[in-house]
């Protein structure tokens, strides 16, 4: 399995998404003028040019992919594609492989795309449906700032002590404000 391949991973999730794992799309066609004699709408494939499409290199565990408890335990870097359809939902690949699909992708999901790190396959149910009252809570650009942050801390380990420290300072600001001793 070639993993590390963009041009094949990306091959491989397009036509597996439109083909087969996003979610039909309702029909716009007149039924009469396709021949069809029902007279509820029909779903129809979707088409690539509907879709998109994120793509970056992570390593995923045996067991992030699916793999049983107790294989060999080794990590695999590769290309990570998601592919978002007309319907909101999507379907993520890793290299080849199709890993898992999400009905209906919450924040968390598009927060950990931006961060360029999703769970695997036991953690997918996280990104299904609402997200937990304390990230709905917390304003959806202040999040993305955190997941961007959080790709530069992996990008530059050097910078991730200054980032925790600054952190941490704003996180003991926020405590005293909450706490009523802020002057």
């Amino acid at each position: 399995m070639n993993l590390c391949n963009p041009l094949l991973s990306l091959s491989f999730a397009m036509t597996h998404s439109v083909e087969v794992g996003l979610k039909g799309v309702p029909n716009d066609e007149d039924p009469e003028s396709s021949g069809a004699t029902h007279q509820r709408p029909r779903q129809r494939r979707p088409t690539p040019d509907e879709c998109d499409v994120v793509m970056f290199s992570q390593c995923w565990s045996d067991e992030e992919m699916g793999f049983k408890k107790g294989t060999t335990g080794r990590f695999h870097e590769g290309q990570t594609v998601i592919v978002m359809g007309p319907q909101g939902d999507a379907c993520v690949y890793f290299g080849t492989e199709y890993v898992y699909g999400i009905k209906h992708p919450n924040r968390r999901f598009f927060l950990d795309v931006a961060a360029q790190r999703l769970e695997g396959v036991r953690g997918a149910a996280a990104y299904e449906g609402r997200d937990d009252e304390i990230t709905e809570s917390v304003e959806y650009r202040f999040e993305a700032e955190l997941s961007r942050l959080e790709v530069v801390a992996r990008r530059e380990p050097g910078k991730t002590p200054a980032i925790a420290k600054l952190l941490a300072l704003y996180a003991e600001r926020f405590s005293r404000i909450s706490d009523g001793s802020w002057a």
